[in-house]
């Protein structure tokens, strides 16, 4: 917390700013979230109690963070100038591997399809 002082005339104010630390930031977004704690720790392969911790940590780290936000699918880059083009180190969301295998599969039918085509034309000789 810092204080500054503004001097306006005769009277003098007292601006209290107050930084929220990392954790403090990660949780309300947690909370927002509507995911439950535990869930989320599940997820990020750490206890429960271990997540709580963190909340309480004004240091949380940014791999913890980067990893959270990939479970959420938010973006703390917003609140955190150093997460800005960082990298996650944690796997890829279940949901991006679903759509990826999807489109493989969606790719493979499609091959497919065109030797099925290519079979009836030509005969089922290769």
């Amino acid at each position: 917390m810092w204080k500054n002082e503004i001097r306006l005339g005769q009277t003098t104010t007292q601006l209290c700013v107050v930084m929220e630390s990392r954790g403090e930031i990660v949780r309300k977004v947690i909370k927002d979230s509507g995911l439950s704690i535990t869930r989320i720790a599940e997820k990020i392969h750490i206890s429960r109690n271990q997540l709580y911790l963190d909340f309480s940590n004004p240091e949380m780290s940014f791999d913890r963070i980067l990893a959270i936000g990939q479970v959420l699918g938010y973006d703390f880059s917003m609140h955190f100038k150093e997460l800005v083009n960082k990298p996650s180190s944690q796997p890829e969301d279940e949901s991006v591997a679903m759509k990826k295998l999807l489109e493989c599969q969606g790719k493979l039918i499609s091959a497919m399809e065109l030797l099925d085509r290519y079979r009836l034309k030509y005969g089922t000789e290769i």
